[in-house]
């Protein structure tokens, strides 16, 4: 049986990339270790210069504008882009900008769209009124 030891403040997991296991910070949602997480982050930094958020804009799934997105801000009260880069994480190749839920929500079905037609299935058939 193999022991991990990691300091009080973070947590032992495994990379969703290369199954490296890694420590991070608890709290952090970072899912990748260093060297994975360095590689999406030039990836996103490259797809963001190749492809600049249009004007007037609104997300390709739920039709909102940036206007009618609640804003978000950072921790200084700083407005942040409402717009997320949505990408093929299989093949890096860029898709569009999507609000956060909608890039969210692709994310949490894995970007699987036989999840997601079973979603839309499982609500077309809940939304019968009782």
């Amino acid at each position: 049986m193999i022991s991990l030891t990691c300091p009080m403040n973070s947590t032992v997991t495994v990379c969703t990339k290369c199954d490296k296991v890694f420590e991070k910070p608890r709290g952090q949602g970072q899912s990748y270790c260093s060297s994975c997480h360095s590689s999406y982050a030039k990836t996103l930094y490259r797809l963001k210069k190749d492809n600049p958020v249009p004007d007037d804009h609104t997300c390709e799934i739920c039709g909102k504008s940036s206007v009618e997105l609640r804003p978000r801000l950072n921790k200084h009260g700083v407005e942040l882009n409402c717009w997320f880069l949505d990408h093929d994480h299989q093949n890096g190749r860029f898709r569009g900008y999507l609000c956060m839920n909608c890039n969210l929500g692709l994310g949490k079905f894995m970007d699987d769209p036989e999840i997601l037609a079973n979603a839309i299935k499982y609500l077309s058939q809940s939304s019968v009124e009782l």
